[in-house]
């Protein structure tokens, strides 16, 4: 199994919605993307009013890979430019259950 990391971003006092989106998008995630042991990498933006302005999700096969990553240059280099441009930056690992709809294994008593 895949270990996945959540890191819910907020976005730092003066920059806008829109230029958070341009940093992540345009530049941030083209950094992100050269991270050394990353399957999988996913940007979700909430609506505005939320808790976060994001919640970035990041698959890896293992802990031990993930924590690799941000030990290289480039793995501190992508925190630092994250950290740059938010004031709340909370990463944590979460156990991943994903289930496909429809299929056809039964709930019990439904």
């Amino acid at each position: 199994m895949s270990v996945k990391a959540m890191i819910f971003l907020t976005r730092r006092d003066g920059l806008t919605r829109g230029e958070f989106q341009d940093w992540w998008l345009q530049r941030h995630r083209l950094l992100a993307e050269r991270l050394p042991g990353l399957r999988r990498h996913c940007f979700n933006l909430l609506a505005e009013g939320g808790p976060f302005d994001a919640v970035v999700e990041q698959w890896f096969d293992t802990r031990t890979a993930m924590d690799a990553c941000y030990a290289t240059e480039l793995g501190k280099q992508v925190a630092a430019d994250s950290g740059a441009h938010t004031k709340t930056r909370i990463r944590t690992v979460v156990e991943h259950h994903e289930f496909t709809i429809g299929a056809t294994d039964a709930v019990a008593g439904a």
